[in-house]
């Protein structure tokens, strides 16, 4: 119930030119999520040196998101999509690059459209 007291933060994500369809695309997509995300949730006190190699910036990465949990939400393609880029880095060394801490979740857009579609023409048909 504490959860639950505070309000919830909604971030708008940019459009960014990246094909759902292609399991390469979508995995660049949540890099570049996991740098959004670390961005958002990053405090002045842990940030990277400037000179960071690629490991001690995955390393501060999965410091800064560790016991995050964001949902991504969308249609039942991108969520097997998202679920194909997990499985796809399933055997990397570090959480941020399993994508852990990202959560995909179904949207029944699709569903409620037909559902809507379906009401109006009998509706219509009476």
């Amino acid at each position: 119930s504490q959860e639950m007291a505070r309000p919830s933060e909604i971030i708008a994500l940019p459009v960014v030119p990246y094909n759902q369809n292609k399991i390469g695309d979508v995995c660049q997509y949540l890099s570049y999520l996991t740098q959004f995300l670390v961005k958002v949730f990053n405090t002045e006190q842990d940030q990277p040196p400037p000179n960071a190699s690629a490991a001690e910036e995955a390393q501060q990465a999965s410091r800064v998101l560790k016991g995050q949990h964001v949902p991504l939400v969308g249609d039942l393609l991108g969520r097997e999509s998202v679920t194909g880029a997990k499985k796809t880095r399933a055997g990397s060394d570090v959480p941020t690059d399993r994508f852990e801490h990202i959560i995909e979740a179904p949207a029944v857009w699709h569903a409620k459209q037909s559902f809507l579609c379906v009401s109006l023409l009998l509706s219509v048909s009476l």
